[in-house]
């Protein structure tokens, strides 16, 4: 599709009442709405003044890779201690160097104390069950914080929990100003300022140990950088990272649960697999439940909706946008667009074992894309992979919830609300002897 044409047009409204019409509309079926919205305006469109939705995988992606440019990705609300180009800046050196940073072999490195700190987790969740989107957080997050940092990580969790909720809550709201929620905007405040400075001073505590430390964790890699990164960058890198190792991997293994205890055929096959890997296991040694997860990604993928600002005049596809409006576009929308997959409204998991890869062009993102894709991409999908093989093959999953309600697209595509318990099998075997 062309990006610029000769003669620029103004965007094509939704029909049927102004602005705020249009806008409770969608806010009371957003998913509904979009595809509705895109099956009768086309891949661009607005249903206000200051919206324009796109829903083309090639749009997108052109959006994408120009942000820092004509587009711009909403600096979170809780950076305020600097200008924008000064939190641009440093947030983009921290997301470059700490992406190198986050590489596979450090991760490998980490086997055994991810699958540890996955078992720990599970293992102390409430023996009654609690929710399910919650216990799925409490996993990931454990996990994600060991990981990241390492001895250091018991004294953060609970308290990095309580921030990532208000902090991604009022960085990821799109619709809802920031007076709408003061009272959750001064938490976050307060939790982002609490975390930087206890993370200064992990820095601080870890700098100052003798002789060449191992490097088991994300903190020890990035202190032993070659380029001797500031502590600012290092703090910036496991502030995003511990922040979104939280809710989003959170909400795709409770999707993964769900999926799983409703389809025994599934969850045996996943069981099997777990159980012939070698321990630890090596990503390779599970491409099923690597194809499992990245298909659950697709069919609901957490972060359904994101958002771009238009930071100058800049033509999309023959459409004239101007500064002051936001561009949407879904993951949720592409990703079960029949234009792009193959069934996509069945879940198969099967599509990603092929050489082929199982969509059009840039119709994937779970991780967003271009110049601001999620830094700890990798990290997380190795967490998911590690946790369904771990609850597979030694755990009873016992899902207690409505079977076929829809999904509830909120700041994250939450599951129906369900109660769970895991049971290890070895304590479900020990009292039937």
């Amino acid at each position: 599709m062309p990006e610029h044409a000769d003669v620029l047009t103004a965007v094509p409204q939704v029909a049927g009442g102004s602005g705020l019409r249009n806008q409770y509309a969608y806010e009371n079926d957003r998913i509904g709405c979009l595809t509705a919205w895109s099956k009768r305006y086309g891949d661009v469109f607005g249903y206000g003044p200051a919206t324009v939705v796109v829903n083309h995988p090639d749009l997108i992606h052109q959006v994408l890779a120009r942000t820092n440019r004509e587009f711009s990705a909403t600096v979170p609300m809780v950076e305020h201690q600097q200008t924008a180009a000064e939190n641009l800046d440093a947030w983009m050196r921290g997301r470059r160097q700490g992406g190198r940073g986050i590489h596979p072999d450090l991760i490998a490195q980490c086997d055994d104390r991810l699958d540890r700190a996955l078992a720990t987790a599970v293992t102390a969740l409430p023996a009654r069950g609690m929710d399910l989107a919650a216990a799925c957080e409490r996993i990931c997050g454990r996990a994600i914080i060991d990981v990241c940092l390492g001895g250091e990580a018991p004294a953060f969790y609970e308290r990095t929990a309580r921030a990532s909720d208000d902090i991604l809550a009022v960085s990821r709201t799109l619709d809802t100003p920031p007076w709408g929620a003061k009272r959750r905007y001064r938490r976050a405040v307060a939790a982002e300022r609490d975390l930087t400075a206890r993370l200064g001073g992990v820095l601080e505590r870890l700098r100052a140990r003798p002789g060449d430390p191992p490097r088991t964790s994300l903190v020890d890699a990035l202190l032993a950088h070659p380029d001797r990164l500031p502590d600012q960058v290092i703090t910036a890198v496991l502030r995003v990272t511990l922040i979104g190792g939280h809710g989003t991997p959170g909400t795709a293994l409770a999707w993964c649960v769900r999926e799983m205890s409703q389809r025994p055929e599934l969850l045996a096959r996943l069981s099997d697999e777990a159980r012939a890997a070698p321990a630890p296991a090596a990503a390779a040694d599970l491409p099923y439940t690597t194809a499992f997860v990245k298909e659950m990604l697709r069919f609901y993928p957490p972060t359904w909706l994101l958002a771009r600002d238009v930071a100058e005049p800049v033509a999309l596809c023959g459409r004239r946008l101007e500064p002051g409006q936001r561009v949407l576009f879904s993951p949720y929308l592409l990703h079960h667009d029949e234009r792009w997959w193959d069934t996509p409204a069945e879940i198969r998991p099967e599509r990603w074992l092929g050489e082929e890869k199982p969509f059009a062009p840039h119709a994937y993102f779970p991780f967003g894309a271009g110049p601001r894709v999620c830094v700890g991409s990798l990290l997380g999908l190795t967490v998911l992979v590690r946790a369904v093989a771990l609850l597979a093959k030694g755990f009873e999953l016992d899902v207690d919830g409505p079977a076929d309600a829809a999904p509830r697209p909120d700041i994250l595509l939450a599951p129906p609300r369900s109660r769970v318990r895991y049971v290890a099998l070895t304590s479900r075997n020990a009292g039937r002897e």
